[in-house]
């Protein structure tokens, strides 16, 4: 555990750092200017290779010192949404923070008849199909050599669940790679950052100047696209012989469920243009995911409602119905073992000690109305040994009636699968202040503690169940039951 602590630790730190360091990536140049005042406050060393040297601009107003082209843009650029626009040498990019404006530049696109046009997604059965076709359009319009569809589980952990990589060689799809891989820090950029450009691994850092000695922590580069690279990560790419690199990230519900990444094994330039019809292909497989959830939603719910509705009759007729309701309630839900207490009245399909009834009661101190799901007690609650391989994996449906002061819990239990995984990378841990190393040779492990996972179609029959549930008992409350 103390590894695994130290690790975090230094992955977090250093992603951290990242945003404070006052380096940019050497691809571009930055501007940094204060909107209180228009004046601009830091700049990096390398302007002059896109408008002018650093120490003609630093401590003069923008409006005067910069191309109207941008300043014209300072306020359109709203809410953290740039806008762009090309000069005579380089592309600049305007984004409004609350306090500043940042003026980041590049070269001019390679490709000046680029067709920003999306084209359409051929029709598909299965989003396996729409995935596969973005993974290739991706590549078209980026000039990489791989692209990667990445998904996270609910440890943080993630998993390789598509490819498309053309040339000969080593393959990722499958491969699972550890939550420090990707640190909390680094996850929660790609929540405010539409994606992650590094351009080369092996160029050097451009530093940035102030008006005064610089202090490094006023000045957060988090929302440029040219923040620097860690060296972790630089070290972690260049293991995997990746030189650039592209990464865009997918929420749902402002949380990331996945990321597309794209690699190449020499310096990738992909100009802003590119990148905005990445981020587009990116939406088309979020749109279509959600529309292929939303079919197979419905369509289990033309099978399955009325047998969803009927657990509520047994319910309301314990006594009698309580056998075909667990019978019922495990072909449904896939379970092993069922437990439901109507209004604290309990039954149970097997023999249970005091800690599973101890750890039920703490389970629904903590989900007293909702639905709460883990393939793993072990990760979030104190549990045995024993416990976390009898019960592994937990589907916990609340409902409750204020009006009435009516109650129905149910408790869904799967026993421990073990499982082995091929994982991608390993961090080797170093003492002092060494960067840990991350070697690419698969390893596996056996997976303990861990159920199957709850899938679409579980939670979507626990999502019916609990809303069933609460309209029974609605009406109780309205009949005076």
């Amino acid at each position: 555990m103390a590894d695994t602590e130290l690790n975090d630790s230094q992955f977090e730190k250093c992603e951290a750092d990242l945003c404070h360091t006052a380096k940019i990536q050497g691809l571009g140049a930055l501007c940094w200017i204060n909107r209180k005042n228009w004046q601009i406050q830091y700049v990096s060393e390398n302007t002059k290779n896109f408008i002018a040297d650093h120490l003609s601009l630093l401590g003069n107003n923008a409006f005067d010192a910069l191309p109207a082209r941008v300043t014209n843009l300072f306020d359109l650029a709203r809410n953290n949404h740039p806008i762009e626009t090309s000069l005579t040498n380089c592309t600049a990019i305007v984004t409004a923070l609350d306090s500043s404006v940042l003026v980041e530049l590049e070269p001019l696109p390679l490709t000046a008849n680029f067709d920003q046009k999306l084209p359409v997604a051929p029709p598909a059965d299965s989003i396996e199909e729409i995935m596969n076709w973005v993974l290739k359009e991706m590549l078209k319009t980026s000039g990489y050599k791989r692209s990667l569809l990445y998904r996270f589980n609910t440890d943080h952990s993630g998993e390789v669940i598509g490819e498309h990589y053309e040339d000969e060689g080593e393959r990722f799809i499958g491969l699972r790679y550890p939550a420090t891989d990707i640190p909390k820090v680094a996850r929660d950029l790609y929540k405010t950052m539409p994606l992650r450009y590094i351009h080369d691994t092996k160029s050097e850092p451009i530093s940035m100047v102030g008006l005064s000695s610089l202090d490094k922590h006023s000045l957060n580069l988090s929302q440029t696209y040219l923040r620097e690279v860690s060296p972790f990560h630089i070290k972690y790419l260049q293991n995997m012989g990746v030189i650039g690199s592209l990464s865009i990230p997918i929420l749902r519900q402002d949380q990331l469920w996945g990321l597309f990444s794209l690699h190449a094994d020499e310096a990738t330039f992909v100009d802003i243009y590119k990148r905005k019809h990445l981020i587009e292909l990116m939406k088309v497989y979020k749109n279509k995911l959600i529309y292929f959830e939303n079919q197979e939603r419905m369509n289990f719910l033309d099978k399955f409602k009325m047998t969803i509705k009927n657990f509520m009759v047994e319910v309301l007729d314990w006594d009698t119905k309580k056998a075909s309701f667990i019978a019922d309630a495990k072909d449904l839900f896939k379970c092993d073992e069922v437990y439901i207490y109507n209004n604290g009245k309990l039954c149970c399909s097997g023999q249970s000690d005091r800690e599973t009834f101890d750890f039920i009661e703490e389970v629904l101190l903590q989900n007293h109305d909702g639905i709460y799901h883990t393939d793993s007690i072990k990760e979030g609650f104190r549990v045995s040994s024993n416990l976390a391989r009898e019960k592994a994996g937990l589907l916990s449906i609340s409902i409750y009636c204020e009006k009435n002061d009516y109650s129905l819990n149910f408790i869904f239990f799967r026993h421990e699968v073990l499982k082995e995984v091929t994982w991608g990378s390993k961090v080797e841990f170093y003492p002092g202040d060494e960067n840990p190393i991350n070697s690419f040779g698969r390893w596996k492990t056996q997976v303990e503690y861990h159920s199957t996972t709850w899938d679409s179609r579980t939670l979507i029959a626990a999502q019916e169940l609990y809303n069933q549930g609460k309209l029974t008992l609605k009406t109780l409350a309205h009949s005076g039951l």
